[in-house]
């Protein structure tokens, strides 16, 4: 009996030890999250898949480790909604991201974390798969803003990069009048409302005065990312 006592002893602390060993080793592999993943959402009121898209994409914008942007698009406006937060430069964006990413077409509700993946919006699932592969060689080129004037930390760059300057209503909300979504009210997070490339980055340490906000209630983000919407390589956002 007291030889059964002292093995369930002994297996009792072996135990112990190989929990502890795995807890710290889970903690010393574990990548510390630099910035949440940049999860580019382009999508249409227009769209019937697209309300599916969008509440995925906002229940990830809850999260530490996602940051959504919402770009409505104007090509299902055909379809006998047009999208009010649509515009021409953001289907453009997209399209350039179809060649990059070497889709066949354009495609709704569609999700691009950072710059080097996609997929469909609505697969919370896959998003989240491709996200955790990509935050691997997620780089994180500091930026701070400060009354208008932003700093950018110093990188050695493969080639120059570009500077996006974006501007964004963290929430809209919008009843649906005709069309495939008739009769629906979407809610949109993060709906961007400009885009503009600022210019051409070397990698040197800079100050840039950021363009004036135009619209109350509208938020920054800036977007540091390899040419040709290539790889993001920093992300600040309010």
């Amino acid at each position: 009996m007291c030889q059964t006592i002292e093995k369930m002893k002994a297996m009792s602390q072996k135990i112990r030890c190989q929990i502890f060993v795995f807890v710290v080793t889970f903690f010393l592999a574990s990548p510390v999250l630099a910035r949440p993943t940049l999860l580019e959402l382009y999508t249409s009121q227009g769209c019937s898949t697209c309300p599916m898209g969008e509440e995925v994409v906002a229940e990830l914008n809850e999260r530490d480790d996602f940051f959504a942007l919402s770009f409505h698009v104007d090509y299902w406006d055909r379809l006998g909604w047009k999208d009010p937060l649509a515009k021409p430069k953001f289907t453009q964006r997209q399209d350039g991201y179809r060649k990059v990413l070497d889709n066949s077409n354009l495609y709704t509700p569609q999700a691009v974390l950072d710059g080097v993946d996609d997929t469909n919006a609505a697969w919370a699932w896959r998003v989240k798969m491709l996200a955790h592969g990509i935050r691997e060689g997620q780089v994180d080129i500091p930026m701070t803003l400060h009354e208008g004037l932003l700093r950018v930390g110093g990188y050695d760059l493969k080639a120059p990069a570009d500077i996006w300057f974006v501007t964004y209503n963290p929430k809209e909300k919008t009843d649906i009048k005709a069309g495939e979504n008739k009769g629906r009210v979407m809610n949109s997070v993060n709906v961007v409302r400009s885009l503009e490339k600022l210019f051409v980055w070397n990698g040197e340490a800079t100050n840039i005065y950021l363009p004036k906000v135009k619209n109350a209630g509208e938020r920054v983000a800036v977007i540091i990312q390899e040419p040709h919407l290539g790889k993001v390589l920093g992300l600040y956002h309010q």
